[in-house]
């Protein structure tokens, strides 16, 4: 009788375990990712250095030197609205088809970082916050870069650019 031939055992893995194992490690560093980008109880402040103009005005009252330069009426260059800063308050205007939307609400300024809080008008973004960097260009135009906000529609339109009416 011939001698029995011995079958050999692979010491490949199984190609499902090495499948599980990628998904799973997939799986971690997409939760780590999201850890960072995504965490909603971080800070909403961004701390920004003093500006020389702030440095240079000490004696002064500067209480509402930030609302008196973006003070006035604004045009939005993504679609047209209408934005009217005055003080502590703000309202837009947004025309439609069959009618304009008008948003009313409060605004806050920390240095030039800008707080939007919508009062009335769409329910959609009404109570939470959006905070916004703004900066005023050499022609003129403001522009609000996004710090944290979770309504959609506002971020849509906030981040365009919007020219002085």
């Amino acid at each position: 009788m011939p001698p029995r031939s011995r079958k050999r055992i692979s010491a490949k893995p199984n190609r499902l375990w090495v499948v599980v194992a990628i998904i799973i490690v997939i799986a971690i560093i997409t939760m780590i990712v999201s850890y960072f980008y995504l965490d909603e109880d971080k800070p909403d402040v961004l701390l920004l250095p003093p500006t020389e103009q702030q440095d240079s005005d000490e004696g002064t009252d500067t209480s509402t030197a930030p609302f008196s330069q973006i003070d006035g009426t604004w045009v939005s260059n993504y679609d047209g609205a209408i934005l009217t800063l005055r003080g502590d308050s703000f309202s837009l205007e947004i025309s439609g088809v069959d009618e304009t939307e008008k948003i009313e609400g409060s605004l806050a300024i920390e240095s030039n970082i800008v707080t939007f809080v919508y009062v009335s008008g769409t329910e959609v973004c009404k109570g939470p916050e959006g905070h916004y960097l703004y900066s005023i260009e050499d022609n003129g135009d403001i522009f609000f870069k996004l710090i944290k906000d979770i309504c959609d529609s506002r971020k849509e339109r906030m981040t365009a650019t919007w020219f002085k009416l």
